[in-house]
């Protein structure tokens, strides 16, 4: 039993995180994959975090007085899609453009620098403006992220972003890492306010989010090379919620329960 336990635990674990294949064949095509910036791939913290849970400087991101933390494989998977002959990479965040340019300093895995990777870096000032919509009314539904007024290829252009930021008619373009939490060490550490995961299976998604999008979009490109398709031909919604049952649990509450009582 003891074996078998062990087996199912490995095979629950590849099963949720197992990294999609980068081989592919050439492709002619030139897709266009743009990233937000905060709670996508950065996380504001408070400046004593880092010292305090002694993060490495390269997870760490000061702008000013302010301090962020680095999603969980981002710079790996910024890598890895640069790596990709058929990939330009952009940034697209509601914040400065002053913010964006000092981040593009930061270095990749690979050496080089996310400003020598990078295609587009659109801000604030980049932002489309919906007339009528009252000043008090949240951010992104005064603003959206209108892809197609800077990359025409819309069809073949993906955000990966934790909101809901384009307009109506580019929501195939969406990668939405739906609802999302403040960034801690491990869940123990966690004030269990609004914003912050409240049980091991919420702290495992949101620490995940980033390499399991890399592995959709992935996933999109390889099947639209293959089958010579756009992405919006090929398009599937996205969701970081695990399958709803495997031995009536997900594989994360599969996993935490089996940890919890020892085996």
């Amino acid at each position: 039993m003891r074996v078998f336990l062990i087996a199912l635990i490995t095979l629950s674990f590849y099963s949720c995180t197992k990294t999609i294949d980068s081989t592919r064949a050439p492709s002619s095509k030139v897709y266009d994959i743009v990233l937000d910036l905060d709670w996508t791939l950065l996380y504001k913290v408070e400046n004593d975090v880092p010292e305090k849970y002694g993060l490495p400087d390269k997870q760490v991101f000061r702008y000013g007085d302010e301090t962020f933390v680095l999603s969980d494989d981002a710079l790996e998977v910024l890598d890895k899609l640069a790596a990709r002959d058929d990939v330009r990479i952009s940034f697209y965040t509601g914040g400065g453009s002053e913010r964006s340019e000092l981040f593009g300093k930061i270095k990749l895995p690979s050496g080089k620098k996310i400003e020598d990777v990078t295609y587009k870096s659109l801000s604030f000032d980049d932002l489309k403006k919906i007339p009528g919509i009252p000043e008090d009314a949240k951010f992104f539904t005064r603003f959206k992220k209108d892809l197609a007024a800077n990359f025409p290829n819309i069809e073949n252009t993906l955000i990966i972003d934790d909101q809901n930021s384009v307009p109506k008619n580019q929501i195939k373009s969406l990668v939405f890492l739906e609802e999302t939490y403040n960034w801690y060490p491990n869940l123990e550490a966690s004030k269990r306010g609004r914003l912050d995961p409240t049980n091991d299976v919420k702290f495992r998604i949101e620490r995940g989010k980033i390499k399991k999008a890399y592995n959709f979009v992935v996933e999109q490109l390889d099947t639209a090379n293959k089958e010579g398709k756009t992405l919006y031909q090929v398009y599937r919604k996205f969701t970081l919620m695990p399958p709803k049952k495997m031995m009536d649990k997900s594989c994360y509450e599969l996993i935490s329960e089996i940890v919890r009582i020892g085996i």
